[in-house]
């Protein structure tokens, strides 16, 4: 029993030192990092709008070209308001 708990003990200081030993320092004064989450989001959005671009362009070029007539008079109607209503 005394080895289980001098394990424990060992274990528990462990786990109270590590934090410590790991903590990040203070930036110097003066010196200021990159604004990462900034530049990141910025790419994130780009990348989106361009996805969404091509499929806007994608959905409003079937009714236009006439593809849907033979097909379905339903679908090409509520395409032509969606396009119409945008």
């Amino acid at each position: 029993m005394k080895k289980y708990s001098m394990i424990l003990f060992a274990l528990m200081a462990v786990a109270f030192l590590a934090p410590a030993a790991f903590a990040q320092t203070g930036a110097a004064p003066g010196a200021e990092g990159t604004n990462w989450v900034a530049i990141t989001s910025g790419f994130a959005m780009a990348i989106a709008s361009a996805a969404c671009g091509l499929a806007q362009a994608r959905a409003t070029s079937w009714p236009a070209k006439g593809w849907l007539a033979t097909r379905a008079r339903r679908l090409l109607s509520a395409s032509r308001f969606c396009l119409l209503s945008c």
